[in-house]
């Protein structure tokens, strides 16, 4: 995995980790979306600021860049954190997930989509569509490959996403020295030089 630290005057971590999704006009990336949602609203919530202590945590799917990212904020951890990203991903490919919590993240994503727009923004919208060629069937292949998602789907997702990290992902954390320097003490990945950003 790559790393790079960046520091800044703080006594917390933002931290980010992306890896490589599956295509767009695949459904396994349409599982992938339901999978980060679970994560978000789940596994990443309980682990990384319930247990860890981090203000927000996060996961979504790049659908145009095909890319999987992780991210903490105000995070008064940084290792552990990062460790979190992985291993979430590997109790769901190991134990899956219950059919009540699919139903929830599909339904809340499916709503996003559903819901009225300003004219500003659905003007960007449709603009942003058509330069990136997102045609009407592609979205509503998209939209029932997300209502389809089953267990099974999710844990799949998982599985692919753990392969992914596993083979490339990269990191990026912008931290305070202090806890630069804490989290090196303890984990060897950490003890990189980190560059100063101007602030």
């Amino acid at each position: 995995q790559e790393l790079e630290l960046f520091r800044i005057p703080s006594s917390v971590s933002f931290s980010a980790m992306v890896c490589r999704s599956c295509e767009p006009f695949e459904p396994m990336q349409a599982h992938q979306t339901v999978l980060a949602h679970i994560l978000t609203t789940n596994h990443l919530w309980e682990q990384v600021r319930g247990v860890g202590g981090a203000y927000g945590v996060s996961a979504h799917i790049d659908m145009l860049e095909r890319l999987c990212v992780f991210s903490s904020y105000r995070d008064p951890r940084i290792d552990g954190t990062l460790n979190d990203f992985r291993s979430v991903l590997g109790r769901i490919a190991e134990d899956g997930v219950d059919q009540e919590l699919v139903d929830l993240a599909i339904i809340s994503i499916i709503s996003r989509e559903l819901k009225p727009y300003y004219p500003k923004d659905a003007s960007m919208i449709a603009f942003r569509r058509a330069l990136f060629g997102i045609t009407d069937v592609f979205r509503s292949d998209r939209r029932a490959w997300i209502l389809g998602t089953t267990v099974d789907d999710v844990r799949n997702a998982a599985k692919a996403l753990l392969l992914s990290m596993d083979t490339y992902a990269s990191s990026v954390v912008i931290a305070g020295q202090e806890l630069l320097e804490r989290e090196a003490s303890t984990s060897e990945r950490m003890r990189l030089e980190s560059v100063r950003l101007p602030m």
